[in-house]
């Protein structure tokens, strides 16, 4: 993974690198033929799993990160609209021309929200699977920002404007790949695809109710919650949101599972 702050130093600087900071240098042909369609809602029980095709689209997202160690995986369908060609190798074989294997995620997060213009905006890029997607066919694919991106985007938010409240955020991300065959002008990226989200800080966090009636083997009984502070202390995991990420869902201490009636965020904050 390779990221890039813009600038290390100094804020100003930041602004500055937002304003001036230059595109992919890709040709049309390839942002023409690898396209974003759209980021697919989460459903609330799924798998980790991002589907090739949808029917709806989401509108946005929600990332908590008062979790530590936290990413942000958000689904979306990537489909490749190059046409199926046959090369004929000189032994009579063919290479499939039209075939894509994408390789990594470009990706800006920017603070949109008034008064974060001095907090600039963050670069990243992700190393992708290798996954092949077929002449006119579909890919499911996740937008991802590792926990070292969510970390830096809480201490910038935290330093400008404190930890009690909800920042949008964009995300503008582009997918690069390889076209099949040899020789050189095989790389294609897609067009820049925008995606807003909000973080928030313990709005995700749910609590659960865990209490256990505990037999001290004397006869005597003690109701213990089980999803307490002390009891959660050395488990510092969670469970819950996008493939356990504190993002797009519900989100419990991994400590507290298999537990029958939910309570409001705000009773465990």
């Amino acid at each position: 993974m390779k990221i890039s702050l813009c600038s290390p130093t100094v804020l100003a600087t930041l602004t500055l690198c937002a304003l001036f900071a230059p595109s992919g240098c890709v040709a049309d042909e390839g942002q023409s033929s690898l396209i974003i369609l759209g980021a697919v809602p989460l459903e609330a029980e799924a798998d980790c799993v991002a589907p090739s095709s949808s029917s709806v689209w989401s509108a946005g997202g929600v990332l908590d990160v008062s979790f530590a160690g936290t990413g942000m995986t958000q689904p979306i369908v990537v489909q490749n609209q190059l046409s199926q060609q046959q090369a004929t190798g000189a032994g009579g074989g063919g290479i499939q021309t039209g075939e894509v294997r994408v390789s990594e995620q470009i990706t800006e997060v920017w603070f949109a929200t008034e008064g974060a213009d001095a907090l600039g905006h963050v670069d990243y890029t992700v190393p992708l699977a290798s996954t092949s997607i077929a002449p006119g066919a579909s890919q499911g694919l996740f937008l991802e920002m590792p926990s070292s991106i969510v970390d830096e985007v809480r201490d910038r938010v935290t330093a400008q404007f404190g930890s009690q409240v909800t920042v949008p955020m964009l995300m503008k991300a582009r997918i690069r790949g390889l076209r099949s065959g040899t020789g050189t002008g095989r790389e294609i990226e897609s067009r820049e695809f925008t995606f807003p989200f909000d973080v928030c800080f313990g709005c995700l966090r749910a609590c659960l109710s865990t209490t256990v009636s505990v037999d001290d083997g004397m006869g005597n009984t003690t109701d213990t919650d089980l999803c307490t502070v002390d009891n959660c202390a050395n488990n510092p995991g969670l469970t819950g949101g996008s493939c356990d990420n504190a993002y797009g869902g519900p989100v419990y201490p991994a400590c507290c599972t298999g537990v029958a009636e939910d309570f409001p965020a705000a009773s465990c904050m």
